[in-house]
C-alpha cells in the first residue's frame, strides 16, 4: 500500500486520519502558572514540504510520552491525529 501524503492546506476538523511529513519549526515549552518548573503543554509549529505552516498543541498525556522524541529541526510522520477549528481570533 503506497504512503499517502497530506498537506496543510487541506486540514478541515471533520476528518480524523491525516498523514502529514512535518518539520518542527518551533518549539515552546508553556510551563505552569503555579509551578514554573512543571510543564503543562507544548506549542509546536509545523512546516509541511509545500511550506505551509501549522500551529499545534501537544497537552500533558501526550507530552509524557512524546515530550522527549521530538525536537526542533527535525522532520517527523505524524499519522491519526484530531483536528480541530481554532475558535480564537
Amino acid at each position: 500500500m503506497a504512503f499517502r501524503e497530506d498537506y496543510h492546506a487541506d486540514v478541515h476538523p471533520r476528518y480524523h486520519e491525516w498523514n502529514f511529513n512535518v518539520y518542527v519549526i518551533r518549539m515552546l515549552e508553556v510551563p505552569s502558572k503555579s509551578n514554573p518548573k512543571v510543564m503543562t503543554h507544548v506549542e509546536l509549529i509545523l512546516q509541511d514540504s509545500k511550506g505551509d505552516r501549522l500551529h499545534a498543541v501537544l497537552n500533558w498525556p501526550m507530552l509524557k510520552r512524546w515530550g522527549g522524541v521530538l525536537a526542533e529541526f527535525k522532520m517527523f510522520n505524524m499519522r491519526n491525529f484530531v483536528v480541530i477549528e481554532n475558535s480564537m481570533k
